[in-house]
């Protein structure tokens, strides 16, 4: 909550050096190193530590993360750009983000995360790269929400411009990320579960 209110406030609201927004960085940093060492401490942890010592996992989160963010933009703001700006349907805006749910579903962050991860870990591993996926989604809506209000002032259409020109860094990282990505060839469990034969669990 803290890190969507800085993405949300920072810069407008409160600027970005004020008192509230450094309590708020200041909460965030504390709670994740909180977070760390009750998982370190915990003997069922909800998320493993040693499954970020992996670099295939660790960067297939990130990239998750990042995919994410570009993903949540496109499908809340090109709808709106279409209507605002364009003055489509409703409906045919709706039909321009059917492409992007394919591209969400498909995500081979995934995939690549989980194979990095023991199969006796694979639900754990999968739960963690989801709550990436939740984080970069929440986080993308409230960064480039704000982005987009605070364009507004010169025009629906320079503001819409400024929130996709702002997407360009986060999918450039996730393209260099998934380049980066160290090859490990899929395991025999990993096989049966890209080819549909095995459930994994998500959690």
């Amino acid at each position: 909550m803290a890190v969507l209110l800085v993405a949300t406030w920072g810069g407008m609201a409160h600027g970005w050096g004020s008192p509230l927004i450094l309590a708020l960085i200041g909460g965030c940093l504390l709670t994740l190193a909180g977070y760390v060492v009750a998982e370190r401490r915990a003997a069922e942890p909800l998320t493993p530590l040693h499954l970020f010592r992996s670099p295939v996992f660790s960067v297939s989160a990130v990239q998750f993360l990042m995919s994410t963010m570009v993903l949540f933009v496109a499908m809340l703001y090109v709808p709106a750009f279409l209507q605002a700006v364009q003055h489509k349907s409703a409906f045919t805006a709706g039909l321009y983000v059917i492409p992007l749910l394919v591209g969400l579903i498909a995500a081979t962050a995934v995939l690549a995360g989980q194979n990095a991860a023991a199969y006796r870990h694979l639900g754990t591993a999968t739960g963690a790269l989801n709550f990436f996926k939740s984080l970069g989604g929440a986080f993308g809506a409230a960064l480039f929400g704000a982005i987009l209000v605070h364009a507004l002032s010169a025009g629906s259409t320079v503001a819409y411009q400024s929130v996709f020109r702002w997407t360009v860094p986060f999918m450039v990282l996730a393209l260099v990320l998934a380049l980066a990505t160290p090859e490990k060839p899929l395991s025999e469990e990993m096989i049966a579960v890209a080819e549909g034969k095995v459930e994994v669990p998500e959690y």
